[in-house]
């Protein structure tokens, strides 16, 4: 189990200088509170590195048509135009799912600010005596209660010491993230999952960073400033997988997507001001 050593209420880490480090239980009321406001790592998806920007003037999009041999007669407008080009009309589609999204999770920050709030997302009771009955929710269930399990377990066969921490706030960005534990002494972070049988030999066969985790894992280095980061699958009675994630494009993507997203999010907070 993580060591949980009284600390101050925050503190900075010199190995991991990008954010402030808030310390609190994770899934307790104050930890749910500070994470008002700024995108978690639970909030972001694929978006958020996605920032396509078609710079191709007139003269250079029908010259790539009549490349093509598509017939532009007509059209004179710059839009109608880029419609016409195959990759362009993928490239136009990204982007509007990018800037769809991206206004999805502002709007669901902004909305943090009713004092009508639906009910959090892992709202789980661990200790409860009987498990839900529902197997997503049971999924959940589970990871929190094997957690101290799948924590020792790493910390054994590693060698390596966990550091608990409740939250992790960006310096530069309205951005943060809930560590399940920091490499004590290393700029390194961890993140663990307890998966149903199924899932996690999926994990195991596969050998690596699981796509659904990827965002999450690359989020976490940005917020943090961290080198690399640990993601391990754990289920009892199987093999346990482990890899090590380093630093690297995607990680840069998402540190360009947050200064983005945080100026996004800055506009709509003064939009908002306007209607008070």
């Amino acid at each position: 189990m993580i060591a949980t050593t009284p600390k101050a209420d925050t503190e900075s880490i010199d190995h991991l200088p990008k954010c402030v480090f808030h310390n609190m239980e994770q899934r307790s009321p104050a930890w749910y509170e500070i994470r008002k406001g700024v995108l978690t790592a639970s909030k972001v998806g694929d978006w958020l590195a996605e920032q396509p920007e078609c710079r191709m003037t007139v003269a250079e999009i029908k010259e790539a048509l009549d490349e093509e041999g598509i017939s532009y007669k007509g059209k004179t407008k710059r839009d109608d135009l880029l419609e016409l080009l195959p990759e362009v009309r993928r490239h136009l589609s990204l982007t509007q799912s990018t800037m769809d999204a991206t206004e999805k999770a502002i709007l669901k920050i902004l909305g943090q600010q009713s004092s009508v709030q639906p009910p959090y997302e892992f709202t789980v009771d661990m200790n409860d005596e009987h498990p839900p009955s529902n197997i997503a929710l049971w999924a959940i269930w589970n990871g929190l209660k094997l957690e101290p399990e799948a924590t020792a377990a790493f910390e054994w066969e590693t060698g390596e010491k966990l550091q608990h921490v409740g939250f992790a706030k960006s310096i530069e960005w309205d951005a943060g993230c809930s560590p399940d534990g920091l490499v004590a002494g290393k700029p390194i972070g961890f993140e663990g999952k307890a998966p149903l049988p199924h899932t996690h030999l999926k994990y195991l066969f596969d050998g690596k960073l699981p796509d659904d985790y990827k965002m999450q894992v690359h989020f976490s280095m940005a917020v943090t400033g961290a080198e690399a980061w640990w993601f391990q699958s754990y289920c009892p009675g199987l093999p346990t997988f482990r890899t090590l994630v380093e630093r690297d494009e995607t990680t840069e993507r998402v540190e360009r997507g947050l200064e983005s997203f945080t100026n996004k999010l800055a506009e709509a907070q003064e939009k908002l001001k306007q209607f008070n």
